[in-house]
């Protein structure tokens, strides 16, 4: 529907400015000076402005978030999981693209979609001796909140072992 108003718009314009090139007031451009603006009292003018504004409100398109500016914490993502929306509901709700959510997922070490373990599950599979690797595919989280986790309850990290 839209496609066809803008159709129209266009061929509007373009009749406009076919009358437009017969007008006495046209602008007038030469090579060394800069066009004279004449057409601004013309009423071809007031109609050519008025279609443009019409087209441009028919072809204005939402804008998607970015994702350096998506200001959501862990905790909110996973408040609106726990309320059961799905990740494309998650962005829809927030304004965004899926894709922007799923990047900001992976940026903050989110890799699945499902609920990750609570704070004191990824401690005790870390003081039992897991492995990070295991500990990421076991808990369904990335290293660094897992490091994050660690560091906010004082838990150094392990000592390599050679």
């Amino acid at each position: 529907m839209d496609r066809e108003k803008a159709a129209q718009v266009r061929l509007e314009i373009c009749h406009l400015l076919d009358q437009c090139g017969t007008c006495p007031k046209r602008y007038s451009y030469s090579s060394h000076t800069r066009p004279e603006k004449k057409c601004g009292t013309c009423k071809l003018y007031a109609k050519i402005r008025d279609a443009g504004e019409r087209l441009a409100a028919i072809e204005e398109k939402p804008k998607v978030g970015n994702p350096t500016k998506l200001n959501m914490s862990r905790g909110q993502y996973f408040d609106y999981r726990r309320r059961g929306f799905s990740d494309e509901e998650i962005a829809d709700e927030i304004g965004i693209h899926r894709t922007t959510l799923s990047s900001w997922k992976h940026r903050n070490g989110i890799r699945k979609r499902q609920l990750p373990a609570s704070d004191q599950e990824i401690i005790d599979a870390y003081l039992s001796g897991l492995s990070m690797n295991k500990i990421e595919k076991k808990m369904h989280c990335g290293r660094p909140h897992i490091y994050k986790i660690l560091n906010k309850h004082g838990i150094g990290k392990r000592a390599d072992k050679k």
